[in-house]
């Protein structure tokens, strides 16, 4: 059976995920809690929450990846007592999200798919694949 096409999910395959964003994120609410917590703690909390919204997420009930990280972060910040503003530090994670890191074998992994349809995934927004797609393609 011939291969017919490959689907590839853009982040953490082609591109890095944002692992080191995240602690940054969380540095900000660990810096400003009313109560002693560590960043991996927040970090866990965040990811807990989000991925709670994210199964809930289809249907009529639909939410983009950018509000589904709004509103888990600020769930975030409030449990840890924080005055930190959600909007203002999830940023960093959306301007990785449309500029991300190329792994290195990226660009000869998609040479060697030259005349396979090639498909690319994303649970993440379109706005932000597509902002990182065009300034990744002149590296690809």
């Amino acid at each position: 059976m011939a291969i017919k096409a490959i689907f590839l999910d853009f982040y953490g395959t082609l591109v890095h995920e944002d692992d080191e964003i995240i602690p940054i994120v969380c540095e900000h609410i660990r810096s400003s809690p009313k109560k002693i917590c560590e960043i991996k703690d927040i970090g866990d909390f965040w990811w807990k929450t989000f991925f709670a919204a994210f199964r809930k997420s289809y249907g009529d009930t639909f939410q983009t990846q950018r509000n589904l990280g709004i509103s888990s972060l600020s769930e975030t910040i409030r449990n840890y007592n924080s005055s930190c503003v959600a909007e203002d530090i999830i940023q960093i994670q959306f301007d990785h999200w449309q500029r991300p890191k190329i792994f290195e074998d990226t660009r000869p992994f998609i040479q060697s798919l030259h005349g396979l349809t090639t498909l690319i995934l994303s649970n993440n927004d379109t706005k932000d694949i597509d902002k990182a797609i065009s300034r990744s393609a002149t590296k690809i």
